[in-house]
């Protein structure tokens, strides 16, 4: 009974009861092994990577060819961010099993992950060919097709997936992130909730129904659903960390200590809940129970993403960080070389405007483990905030050289090229960051605008890709309706243009721009009291000119 009730529990996405009753199973019948491999299925789906390691290790000890702890170990290097390990091992198993589609889909998610989608592709048709139906190859695939910008081949997938199991999760959900990017959030709203309607206890579809409400400012919406009773009986961690965030979102946090309390009391090993926790106290005033809450997360783990966060929260106090300095202190007494409690040091400098010491600090956590992430983005942004767009330009090219596969870092260099007045190395790197993701808007919107003084067609081509890519970005509409306007279509700029401003009125370019479409398709009018209404705001003295020479210009 105990081993259904979890099977039971995990397909509804209730993975921390999930975890509760595998383990009291296991208690009773050490020896299942497929039960251990659930709970630690269930680990890694609640973020505790190590415990799940210990019962794969476990598993593998009594059965080393183990086929299900095999792949499952490829998904947690994964999920550890060690791809390359993911890869070798993933690898190893196609060898050793190639007509097994589960070691297949492990070989092309481990594949995608490292950038080569080609190969990914190529694995998951072979996948497809030896098992049609199988939702996690067909997910698989839609997942790679968006990625790659195909949106219809995407969607095609999730439909297939839900004419295999009607009641998929993954398709439902697949389809709801579909129409937002299609830029129709109402009806995935409407999918989810039908799709919640008759599954209640599904947690994956309750937590993303509420953040489609949150997306669509329904905080109230949001809450109701995780307050529900089918939200409670669930006793699932993210319900409670969701209910946290969404409390500190609506200014709350007293609210969010009562969430975030409960989280930790679920997850007492978690970081993350401690760091929360600290995050909520520190927004309430508690600065006290917030570093206690602290030191406690970062004695469990010093690099959790959420640390910055709280540690953020306690230098905003009115004692210019005086308490962020004493945890930095408390732990500095037992952990003087920890690179990640002195990261948190440079926010302290930062925090106190001491650019130089955060600089040094930075370059010096840099070259002592230089392919760390945290440390090198952090090291780019602190030159490129002084304006040393040399010494910017030098870390991202250098980082990029290591990492040929961060298009991240590719459109940085780009950008950092436009900045020192390169316009045709940004161009150039333009031109590689889109050839190796054809589906990256950022890219495409940044090669448009900077070939709008130099080939229009290209420039009004690259646009309208953006666009279709990312229907709800303002700033790429505006893009496009600037090109439309340089080519001379006022009529269609001004439409895209309206769509542009309607979606960020307090943004100055975008409403300048607007202007400038409605002055030139002949509707002085509208042009008059747009210019009326952006002139009363707080602008630049470039806008201020350009908006004062268009309103004399107007008849």
């Amino acid at each position: 009974m105990l081993r259904a009730l979890a099977q039971v529990q995990q397909a509804r996405g209730d993975l921390a009861s999930a975890r509760e009753t595998y383990s009291r199973y296991l208690r009773l019948r050490p020896e299942d092994a497929d039960a251990r491999l659930r709970l630690a299925m269930a680990q890694m789906g609640l973020g505790d990577g190590a415990a799940a390691a210990k019962q794969l290790d476990r598993i593998l000890a009594d059965d080393p060819d183990h086929l299900g702890a095999r792949i499952e170990q490829v998904r947690l290097d994964m999920q550890s961010g060690d791809e390359q390990r993911a890869l070798a091992l993933a690898e190893e198993l196609v060898d050793r099993y190639p007509d097994q589609v589960l070691t297949l889909s492990a070989l092309a998610a481990a594949a995608a992950q490292t950038g080569d989608r080609a190969r990914a592709r190529e694995v998951l048709d072979q996948a497809l060919e030896l098992e049609p139906n199988s939702l996690d190859v067909l997910h698989n695939l839609a997942k790679l097709a968006r990625a790659e910008g195909d949106a219809e081949e995407a969607r095609e997938l999730y439909e297939r997936m839900l004419d295999v199991d009607s009641g998929s999760t993954e398709g439902l959900i697949g389809l709801a992130q579909l129409d937002v990017n299609a830029g129709d959030p109402a009806r995935a709203l409407q999918r989810l909730e039908a799709a919640l309607a008759s599954d209640p206890s599904n947690v994956d579809l309750r937590l993303n129904l509420v953040n489609g409400y949150l997306s669509a400012d329904r905080i109230d919406d949001a809450r109701r659903l995780l307050i529900a009773p089918a939200a409670s009986r669930a006793r699932d961690p993210r319900l409670a960390e969701t209910l946290g965030r969404l409390e500190l979102m609506d200014d709350a946090p007293r609210a969010a200590i009562i969430a975030f309390r409960k989280l930790a009391d679920q997850l007492p090993d978690s970081a993350d809940a401690h760091n929360l926790l600290a995050l909520a106290y520190a927004q309430a005033g508690n600065t006290t129970s917030a570093a206690d809450a602290l030191v406690q997360g970062l004695r469990l783990d010093s690099g959790a993403t959420t640390a910055v966060a709280a540690f953020s929260a306690l230098l905003d106090g009115a004692d210019d960080g005086a308490v962020a300095e004493a945890v930095l202190q408390r732990l500095g007494a037992t952990s003087p070389d920890n690179l990640q409690i002195r990261y948190l040091g440079v926010l302290l400098l930062q925090h106190r405007s001491d650019s130089a010491a955060a600089l040094k600090l930075l370059a010096e956590l840099h070259r002592r483990e230089p392919t760390n992430r945290r440390y090198y983005d952090a090291l780019l942004r602190q030159r490129s905030s002084t304006g040393d767009w040399d010494g910017a330009l030098h870390t991202a090219k250098n980082w990029l050289a290591k990492h040929p596969k961060d298009n991240q870092t590719r459109r940085r260099v780009a950008q950092l090229y436009a900045e020192l007045g390169k316009s045709d190395e940004a161009i150039r790197v333009y031109k590689e960051a889109i050839a190796q993701e054809p589906a990256d808007a950022v890219a495409l919107n940044n090669l448009a605008t900077l070939l709008l003084d130099r080939d229009l067609d290209a420039a009004l081509g690259y646009a309208r890709e953006a666009l279709a890519l990312a229907p709800g970005s303002p700033a790429i509409a505006d893009t496009l309706g600037q090109s439309l306007l340089a080519v001379g279509d006022a009529t269609a700029a001004t439409e895209v243009l309206r769509s542009a401003h309607q979606a960020m009125p307090g943004d100055p370019e975008i409403a300048l721009h607007y202007a400038t479409a409605l002055a030139r398709a002949g509707d002085a009018q509208g042009a008059r009291a747009q210019l009326h209404l952006l002139l009363q705001a707080k602008l630049t003295d470039e806008i201020r000119a350009s908006a004062e020479e268009l309103m004399r210009q107007l008849p």
